[in-house]
């Protein structure tokens, strides 16, 4: 009976361990919104997240919302630096056709988007400008006094960040061939920009465009759209659904490109490395002279495609349709946190903080997830399942209960006193 009440104990104290575990695991803030998160950038202490529900959001690292603006239309793309937040707005009809006033239309992948904005705010949540597009703005970016936009339609705009226009690219060919711009990033003195070819299913381009003056320098075609571009130091990456990763100096010339298992969405240089995202749920680490050190996948879903990556001495953060995961430099799992409703996210880090915006499956909801550096991140056993332990505990100690009194006292006869 001795054994029976030490496995008695035994089991309580596992259970005690699995619940205490859980309880302080660490988890990241989450904030719920109301609709899926498209866009998602931290830098210097603060995290942007632009919405479906039309709004740009600004929290500060420890997750406190500063601040919610509302814009004309879905937010695809928000970017921090330099004390300030830019976004843009993607207004667009599947469909519908619909137009600008005096615009004939631009059909894109049976896609139609509609005039729309780029927008400049201070941290503070103040408005310092906004400036209409033509077409959807599908990228922004800020850097050295610059804010870079492109829209759907083919138009690229560069402003100061005042709100004045330098200059304006137009690759506006017509109704019948258009080539919308998806990404845009800022290079020194250049402005790189990734693109689709409406006319040819099978090609896409990079572009090269002088800061000064917007003249296209060079153009490198590749095999499909390009969905991503990224500029650092002295080079300029670019994911394309060709399935390749590309690498040029920043005047433009190829130094390599290299093969995936398929379309690549999303590319990142930092330091000596370039780290990418493919379709089939792989993210990849390659060295600058393109040799691939290793490719990682976490699910076996077939919707698992790598929808984001971004990099950091904190090592490769990966966000996929189910999950959001770090990654060491050896391509070795550090931690993986599976999203909020199963959606799919969107990942940025920055040395302090790592950010995940979630489109969720149910559509009408969305979160923003910020993870501290330095942690290991566990998804808790859900309130659902502590009920059901729970229960399972205080039956398990009851029927002990029962087996340990009827063992000792219920079972055992009383002897009979003899009278004397």
């Amino acid at each position: 009976m001795k054994k029976s009440k030490f496995s008695l104990l035994l089991l309580w104290g596992v259970v005690m361990c699995v619940l205490c575990t859980n309880v302080y695991a660490d988890v990241p803030f989450e904030y719920e919104t109301g609709a899926s998160i498209r866009s998602i950038h931290t830098a210097d202490g603060f995290v942007a997240a632009g919405s479906e529900n039309k709004y740009v959001y600004l929290f500060d690292g420890q997750g406190n919302l500063k601040w919610k603006n509302p814009t004309d239309g879905p937010v695809r793309s928000v970017f921090i630096s330099d004390g300030f937040v830019a976004a843009g707005s993607f207004i667009f009809d599947i469909g519908g056709h619909k137009t600008a006033e005096g615009d004939t239309g631009t059909v894109i992948s049976g896609v139609t988007t509609e005039d729309s904005h780029i927008y400049l705010y201070d941290t503070s949540g103040s408005v310092k400008w906004r400036y209409k597009t033509r077409g959807g703005v599908s990228s922004v970016h800020i850097s050295g006094g610059y804010v870079a936009g492109v829209t759907f339609k083919g138009h690229v705009y560069l402003f100061d960040t005042d709100g004045n226009l330098i200059w304006e690219f137009k690759n506006y060919e017509g109704f019948e061939c258009a080539n919308g711009f998806y990404s845009v990033h800022i290079s020194k003195d250049r402005v790189i920009v990734g693109s689709d070819d409406v006319c040819n299913s099978d090609a896409g381009f990079v572009y090269f465009l002088d800061i000064n003056n917007g003249e296209l320098l060079r153009e490198h075609k590749t095999g499909d759209v390009v969905w991503d571009v990224y500029a650092a130091d002295n080079y300029v990456a670019a994911a394309s659904q060709d399935n390749y990763v590309y690498l040029f100096d920043k005047d433009g010339t190829r130094k390599w490109k290299e093969k995936t298992g398929a379309g690549v969405y999303s590319v990142k240089i930092y330091k000596n490395y370039v780290a990418a995202g493919s379709f089939d749920g792989y993210a990849y680490l390659f060295d600058i002279s393109g040799n691939k050190l290793w490719e990682h996948k976490e699910g076996n879903f077939l919707n698992e495609h790598v929808n984001s990556v971004d990099i950091s001495d904190e090592g490769i953060i990966v966000g996929t349709w189910f999950f959001t995961y770090l990654l060491d430099f050896d391509g070795n799992l550090k931690w993986k946190w599976t999203n909020p409703s199963g959606g799919e996210a969107v990942v940025s880090m920055d040395e302090n903080y790592i950010t995940s915006g979630i489109s969720s499956c149910i559509g009408s909801v969305g979160y923003v997830d910020i993870f501290e550096t330095g942690k290991e991140y566990k998804k808790p056993i859900s309130v659902t399942s502590l009920i059901v332990l729970g229960a399972a505990v205080l039956v398990l100690v009851s029927l002990g209960g029962v087996v340990y009194y009827f063992g000792n006292k219920g079972l055992k006869k009383k002897k009979k006193k003899r009278r004397i």
